[in-house]
């Protein structure tokens, strides 16, 4: 609902003040936000899913997929309707895992796509996987962080896996600012991070142990971005 929005917009004062962000992503495992922040996020993913998992491009007859963040689940949905060989695991917060249990289990797929609950900075991501999503995440991440959980992840892709990495991506200097530049500070007001420049992901990915880095846009999504890197 949109009440929360207002009501995390509220904290902006004691951030320009204080420096202080409300840490979204904090909450009880069983606070009801849980429920509206995840519901409304697989709402707006199932508008772009089947055309993002085509761009994902894994390779033939995968099984193995690790989506990292992953909360509601329906790109790793997407992407096991498209490869009949594919199981997921979805790694995330003990809330946002609950709800997506809830979400894959109402679409049928409860066999397809299992959840790991945990930080993603901490917890088992098993391996080795045929690919990784890592999406709408990096945003609420440092720099130093969002490096080390590319380099985390690298270890436990295949070789020639591919690591896609959606985000809203920030216009580089002397451009027109866009939306990224309004929800940059969204993004700092709820976690204390950022939104970051295409170039500069793809520069992290590539000291992070991938390559052959692309950038894929999408109908569905005009503000946001996939960038695509292989594990070496």
């Amino acid at each position: 609902d949109n009440y929360h929005y207002w009501e995390w917009w509220g904290g902006l004062e004691r951030l320009v003040r204080y420096g202080e962000s409300l840490e979204l992503h904090d909450r009880d495992p069983d606070d009801p936000q849980w429920e509206d922040y995840i519901r409304g996020q697989y709402q707006l993913a199932r508008l772009s899913s089947d055309e993002v998992a085509k761009a994902v491009a894994l390779p033939d007859e995968p099984t193995s997929l690790l989506d990292v963040a992953g909360g509601h689940g329906e790109f790793s949905m997407a992407l096991c309707r498209r490869h009949p060989t594919l199981k997921a695991t979805v790694v995330d917060l003990p809330g946002s895992a609950r709800i997506g249990r809830k979400i894959v289990a109402e679409a049928g797929m409860a066999d397809r796509v299992n959840y790991v609950e945990g930080d993603m900075f901490e917890a088992d991501l098993d391996g080795p996987h045929d690919g990784a999503l890592l999406f709408n995440i990096i945003h609420h991440l440092s720099p130093e962080r969002a490096r080390e959980l590319f380099a985390r992840i690298r270890g436990v892709l295949r070789t020639g896996a591919p690591l896609c990495v959606l985000d809203l991506y920030d216009r580089p200097p002397g451009k027109q600012p866009g939306s990224a530049s309004m929800l940059g500070l969204f993004f700092h007001l709820t976690s204390g991070a950022d939104t970051y420049t295409a170039d500069e992901v793809s520069d992290w990915l590539e000291a992070s142990g991938y390559r052959n880095v692309k950038r894929r846009s999408f109908r569905t999504l005009p503000d946001l971005a996939l960038l695509r890197g292989e594990a070496r």
